[in-house]
């Protein structure tokens, strides 16, 4: 996917709101505002892809503000939060029934899951409606593809899965328990080092996925999927899966830069309105969409 016109503010935006929220240094404020300006200045064409800008802003915020990890405290707090959320959500649903419309519900709270994001123009996410997001799913699917997967995954296939944000990824987390009641081997991909709200392997690691899936791997240190600076050990990975399942507008954007041969379904929230348009979706809904 190509950026649209307004993503320019956004990712000027965004890159004010989390210095701001970080710093209260002026200077660097304006610094972080001044290189990310020449960055676009440099970069923004019509033939550009956002995740891949929004990896270099991300860079840009840490190296000038002087933290490695600025969305640490979002993240640990997304986590908590989700992770009492997720323990009240799925005692309503039986983990052991593997019917098409369990199934479905659970892809549902998946997508509605993704929710859990900042800073992005036209998307304001609250922790403290987190539940209510996941509640809300099943009227909120603009595009289902998910009885294609479904009947895929009944075929016990190799997944490769790939996480987004954390919060989100203890969400995942069930999801993943859920699906090795239908699959032989799931992979599941987390960032390399940190990078946005992105669940990193580490962080992964600490959540339990290690202990659900056969194998925990870094994806790469960026936002997305971007094949040509991913990780050996991913790279691996994707050329066995038979079924590759990738969560967020990072992976959209990244993902159809590509044609892959494997059958590979996207599962998000349209949270911005490029996204939502090159989808043919309102914002603000979920889509799971076989993209290959």
């Amino acid at each position: 996917m190509k950026v649209e016109p307004e993503c320019y503010i956004c990712l000027l935006e965004r890159a004010l709101r989390i210095s701001q929220m970080l710093s209260d240094d002026k200077v660097k404020i304006i610094e972080v505002m001044k290189r990310i300006s020449e960055l676009l200045i440099r970069e923004f064409t019509p033939g550009s892809v956002p995740a891949i800008l929004g990896t270099k802003r991300e860079r840009i915020i840490a190296e000038t503000l002087g933290i490695e990890d600025p969305y640490n405290m979002l993240k640990e707090k997304s986590n908590r939060i989700a992770a009492k959320v997720a323990q009240k959500i799925f005692s309503e649903v039986d983990m052991e029934d593997t019917s098409y419309d369990n199934f479905r519900r659970i892809m549902f709270l998946a997508a509605a899951a993704n929710a859990t994001e900042w800073f992005i123009k036209g998307h304001e996410f609250s922790l403290e409606t987190f539940e209510t997001e996941l509640k809300e799913a099943m009227g909120k699917v603009a595009i289902d593809d998910s009885i294609e997967l479904y009947h895929l995954i009944k075929d016990k296939r190799n997944i490769l899965y790939i996480l987004d944000n954390a919060g989100e990824a203890v969400i995942d987390l069930w999801v993943i328990k859920y699906l090795r009641k239908f699959s032989g081997r799931i992979v599941v991909g987390a960032r390399a080092s940190p990078v946005l709200n992105d669940i990193t392997v580490e962080e992964a690691g600490m959540l339990g996925f290690r202990e659900v899936a056969d194998v925990l791997v870094p994806v790469g240190e960026f936002v997305g999927v971007v094949l040509e600076q991913a990780t050996d050990e991913f790279r691996r990975e994707i050329r066995r899966a038979e079924i590759i399942i990738a969560k967020g507008m990072g992976a959209y954007e990244t993902l159809t830069e590509y044609r892959l041969d494997t059958p590979t379904f996207i599962i998000l929230k349209a949270k911005c309105k490029p996204v939502a348009r090159s989808l043919g979706v309102n914002q603000g809904e979920l889509v799971i969409k076989k993209l290959f």
